[in-house]
């Protein structure tokens, strides 16, 4: 392996200087410094990651913890996230549950002990208290994350807004009989007491049944199709509407892959879109834009959101003795108003 003292005996210089130059710091001349850096790719040197962990105490590294890439909103989200993190000098990895939330902790725990500078949540069925006995003291951001005791800095979709201003389009399109797409885990209006119960689901559909309800409209407590979050919860939820002889004639589905399936459902038994049902999702996912009709949906800002992740673990891991208290930032949307829900 190719040291910096062999290079600094080819450059005829001492590894000190080897050191400042490949690092880009002050005190050698850009001539030195360009000479170096060439020598040093010809020799094919590369940085010995553990030992510079070593001396700096850091690994530039930041784990990714999620419950699954294979979901278009996780893999969007993931990718926006290793840009921004690159762009500050941090390479990313990813850890996935996949779904198994009795072996979380543990993944969690062994994610921590591993050589990273902290740690991003993009999904967890964990609470904010768990998660921080989990990671031992290492910075931490989590996505999704609406408890009221906010313990960890946090970066969340704009769930209610959004599914507001979706209920809201609808309306604006004609619509008088709205239903909404997607699985609550507990009644409207209920007690939440569940870790559970503060997540963007559940955020989503409270406050689309709520914008029902202050516009006056019916239904605002019956009309949530209790489906999967998935394409095939999509396809089921518009085979009911259509065996029930169509009893919303606008419909928002809490996630994009849901809305799709809708979609493919309505299709399946003649049921023409927007005329007979309007149809908007939530996410902004790419492949909205190729369905047929083209799906309308609250489009995320993906890398606005992991922009403000990355900074508040930056902001953690470069200033660890300075105490501040939890932030949460709220990212923003946009209404694509396309062809699924378009009447007017």
């Amino acid at each position: 392996m190719v040291t910096m003292k062999d290079i600094a005996k080819k450059a005829g210089v001492s590894a000190t200087t080897v050191s400042a130059a490949l690092r880009g710091t002050e005190g050698v001349s850009s001539e030195v410094a360009a000479r170096i850096r060439t020598i040093a790719e010809r020799m094919n040197y590369r940085v010995n990651a553990s030992a510079q962990a070593l001396r700096s105490g850091h690994t530039n590294t930041i784990t990714l913890f999620t419950a699954s890439m294979a979901t278009q909103y996780y893999h969007s989200l993931a990718t926006s996230l290793s840009y921004e993190a690159t762009t500050q000098g941090f390479e990313t990895r990813i850890q996935q549950s996949r779904f198994i939330t009795h072996d979380e902790a543990d993944i969690i725990r062994n994610a921590s002990a591993s050589q990273s500078d902290g740690l991003i949540f993009i999904s967890t069925s964990l609470t904010p208290r768990q998660v921080l006995d989990c990671v031992g003291g290492k910075p931490v951001v989590m996505f999704e994350n609406y408890m009221d005791d906010q313990l960890i800095d946090s970066v969340n979709t704009p769930s209610r807004r959004g599914a507001q201003t979706a209920i809201k389009h609808l309306v604006d399109q004609g619509c008088t009989r709205i239903g909404i797409i997607g699985k609550d885990t507990l009644p409207y209006n209920a007690y939440r007491p569940s870790p559970l119960a503060g997540r963007s689901r559940n955020a989503r559909i409270l406050a689309a049944q709520q914008a029902i309800t202050d516009l006056g409209l019916p239904h605002a407590q019956t009309s949530c199709e209790d489906v999967d979050w998935s394409a095939e919860g999509g396809i089921e939820a518009a085979y009911r509407m259509a065996d029930a002889g169509l009893p919303y004639d606008g419909v928002f589905c809490a996630n994009d892959i849901t809305a799709l399936g809708v979609l493919r459902g309505l299709a399946d038994r003649g049921v023409r879109v927007p005329q007979d049902v309007a149809v908007i999702g939530f996410d902004g996912i790419d492949t909205s834009t190729y369905s047929v009709p083209r799906l309308s949906t609250i489009a995320l800002d993906y890398q606005g959101m992991a922009r403000s992740a990355v900074m508040l673990l930056l902001q953690q891991i470069n200033h660890p003795d300075t105490p501040s208290l939890p932030q949460t930032v709220t990212a923003g949307f946009t209404l694509e108003v396309r062809e699924s829900s378009l009447r007017r």
